[in-house]
């Protein structure tokens, strides 16, 4: 009796393995990008957003705003000029911005922060440490460095100032060299600052120029203080001159000490008050006129200004 042969067995394919590193699309990626294809085109620009790093800066002027160049999502091969700010971002070369962009049209939005500091001379945030006149030094009154920088506030740019000078001298100038022309302001700046309480005054006048130099303004100026009053003093002995006798007649003093009478001045001729029991009547005019040191040192914390 003949068997029936067993057919051959086919080879048995094993699975593609799928690549190493590469997940199969999901079916709602799948799903989302079909519909990215047969959405209808919009009839605008949709917007979208970039990072950037500022490479230049324009001011601007009465009539243009200012504007920065920049590198776009680390593209260092092309510059892009022209790029608009926001009313209240202040420009830094090397800022990582973040980039609105339209069509053809950029827009910087905001910086991203990098670091902070609290270091005395630190320039993050734009600082920059002026160049002080002969005479003059960093950290007066252990305020940290004189450092400016220039701002974007709603629009317009204003300077902002920080740390203090010393100074050992009756100097009138701060600056070594004047600023440059992008941080002058357009009319000269008056403001007060801070001083060490020399004579009694605790602030001086600083006048930022149009040439970009910075003066002290009445370093030893003081009020003139004049005071009138009728005083009763107790004398003794005789009062000296073209007077004879103690009587009550009146007298006209000049410059007390310490609120106590020295001398005084009557008809051209001195007297003085010594002890002798019985009370005279003056009528007493002060002149007093304060004195005031030169500054030991300027402080600049807080001062800020529009150019």
């Amino acid at each position: 009796m003949t068997l029936p042969i067993e057919p051959t067995a086919a080879a048995e394919i094993p699975p593609t393995p799928e690549p190493v590193g590469v997940a199969a699309p999901a079916q709602e990626d799948i799903r989302a990008l079909a519909a990215a294809l047969t959405a209808p085109q919009l009839a605008f620009d949709p917007t979208t957003i970039r990072k950037a790093v500022v490479t230049a800066i324009d001011a601007g002027g009465a009539t243009t705003p200012p504007t920065v160049s920049v590198y776009l999502s680390g593209d260092t091969s092309a510059t892009v000029a022209g790029v608009r700010l926001s009313n209240d971002y202040s420009p830094v070369i090397g800022d990582t911005v973040i980039v609105l962009k339209q069509g053809a049209e950029f827009f910087v939005l905001t910086s991203i922060a990098a670091e902070g500091s609290k270091v005395i001379s630190s320039t993050t945030g734009g600082w920059l440490t002026a160049s002080l006149a002969t005479g003059l030094n960093h950290d007066g009154n252990g305020n940290g460095f004189v450092m400016y920088r220039r701002v974007l506030e709603d629009g317009c740019w204003k300077m902002q100032w920080k740390g203090a000078c010393s100074i050992s001298g009756t100097q009138t100038i701060v600056l070594a060299a004047a600023l440059p022309s992008t941080y002058t302001p357009s009319s000269k700046q008056s403001v007060l600052a801070a001083r060490d309480p020399g004579g009694g005054s605790v602030a001086v006048g600083l006048d930022f120029r149009t040439d970009g130099q910075i003066y002290l303004v009445g370093p030893t100026t003081v009020p003139f203080v004049a005071v009138s009053e009728a005083v009763s003093v107790n004398a003794v002995g005789s009062l000296g001159g073209d007077i004879g006798s103690v009587g009550s007649h009146s007298h006209a003093y000049t410059h007390p000490t310490q609120g106590t009478i020295q001398t005084g001045t009557n008809g051209g001729h001195d007297h003085s008050v010594s002890i002798n029991g019985h009370s005279h009547s003056a009528n007493i005019s002060v002149n007093v006129t304060p004195s005031v040191n030169h500054p030991d040192w300027v402080s600049f914390a807080s001062v800020e200004y529009f150019l």
